[in-house]
């Protein structure tokens, strides 16, 4: 509709529609009192929870993807976090249980939160350099032979970038990798197709700061970006496919040949650790370790693995102090780290420091609430869901090797009521 809209009626037209349009919703929502007033208060409750440092009734993980991209901005402002690492801020800076987000679900805030104001200000110049050129697009083909074939396809490709445009302000979960080629592909299209020989014409390409040749180049180097970072998605892939066939030597060759073509690969350590591990060559698997903490300072990977490896070096005092440092990097990951620690302390004969980890643990980041009732369906095989059985199993035995048999019983009365949960 969009694009029957843009080529067959002019721009006032099209617009009057719209306004026309949009004038109907708000008398429909007008006649339905409990529907403004519900919209009312969502709308000032996200506005006040993005604005303070706690989550209000709102639950809408836009305005924690909104906080996220803050903190993130504040902490590194020039350059982000990193391409990809919107995932591991929401994890540092979530501030509620079992509300987590790998995207930011805006493209605009991901980019700043991951590529700071430098890379964030260029990819929304990049956003509206597109949406320029699909206008121009538009503007052309309303001009010329509105018939052919040619220029409805350019016409309907125009309007489809609009949509994609808008789209990405509200609900993308797409890679940093996607993203790239999918805007560089979109705009070397228009640019093929939108720029004629015409010299008048040629001298519109700087519709907004930007001539021909940049465009170009605006074209080329993300989809470059996208092949390099698409080598380590390949290599990737194939470390993983060759564990799930249980071939350690095609894993092993696959993560050496990643870090031979980028030998700073923070993915490439993650992987060759990962399989130095399986392989319980621990030297190998901490250094390659703590190389992928050095290179992914915001990954919780690296930490918790190296935290692992002391558990199994038989070093307790230095792998319960890993896995507390876990613990506050990310305290909604996974009740796993409180589990290890718990552990030690049992093994210590602490159990009222191993009951203070679990019961700390089981109220403050993975609580039984109704946001747990309302997403254990999508938690199930997260690392908080795999593991928040064994979390309350673990804190019910502490608390019969105390006596406290009273507390045992109502912690698995508690756990009852939820339904789906797997039985204690």
């Amino acid at each position: 509709p969009v694009a029957f809209f843009a080529l067959r009626l002019s721009a006032k037209r099209t617009l009057t529609l719209f306004l026309l349009g949009g004038l109907l919703g708000g008398l429909l929502v007008a006649q339905q009192p409990e529907l403004r007033v519900s919209l009312r208060a969502r709308a000032s409750s996200m506005l006040r929870e993005v604005r303070a440092d706690h989550r209000t009734t709102s639950g809408n993980i836009r305005a924690d993807a909104v906080w996220v991209t803050k903190q993130a901005a504040r902490e590194r402002t020039l350059f982000g976090t990193g391409p990809g690492t919107f995932a591991d801020d929401f994890l540092r800076f979530q501030r509620a249980p079992w509300r987590y987000a790998s995207h930011a679900h805006n493209e605009p805030l991901e980019m700043l939160a991951e590529l700071g104001v430098a890379g964030g200000t260029f990819f929304a110049r990049f956003l509206l350099s597109t949406a320029a050129l699909a206008a121009r697009a538009l503007r052309q083909v309303r001009r010329s032979g509105r018939g052919e074939r040619d220029q409805l396809l350019l016409g309907a490709v125009a309007a489809g970038i609009f949509v994609f445009l808008f789209r990405f302000l509200i609900d993308v979960d797409w890679s940093f990798l996607g993203l790239q080629a999918l805007f560089a592909s979109l705009l070397a299209l228009l640019i093929a197709r939108t720029l004629p020989a015409d010299p008048e014409t040629v001298t519109g390409a700087a519709y907004a700061g930007i001539s021909r040749r940049a465009a170009g180049v605006l074209a080329v180097a993300p989809l470059a970006l996208a092949g390099f970072l698409g080598i380590e998605e390949l290599h990737t892939r194939t470390f993983t496919a060759a564990l799930a066939a249980n071939d350690l030597d095609r894993a092993s060759h696959a993560a050496d040949r990643l870090l031979r073509i980028n030998p700073w690969s923070g993915t490439g350590n993650l992987l060759r650790g990962r399989i130095a591990f399986l392989q319980q060559d621990f030297d190998r698997a901490e250094a390659a370790y703590q190389r992928a903490a050095d290179l992914l300072p915001f990954r919780v990977e690296p930490p918790m693995a190296l935290a692992n490896i002391a558990a199994w070096r038989n070093d307790p005092h230095r792998a319960e102090e890993a896995f507390r440092n876990v613990m506050r990097r990310a305290p909604f990951y996974s009740p796993l780290p409180a589990l290890r620690v718990a552990r030690f302390r049992r093994q210590a004969e602490d159990l009222d420091g191993a009951e203070q980890v679990l019961r700390e643990a089981a109220e403050h980041s993975f609580p039984l609430n109704e946001d747990l009732s309302a997403l254990y369906y999508f938690l199930r095989y997260t690392p908080s869901g795999e593991s928040l059985p064994a979390l309350y199993r673990s804190l019910v035995r502490v608390y019969k090797s105390q006596g406290k048999t009273a507390d045992a019983e109502q912690l698995r009365a508690r756990w009852a009521q939820f339904p789906g949960l797997p039985s204690l």
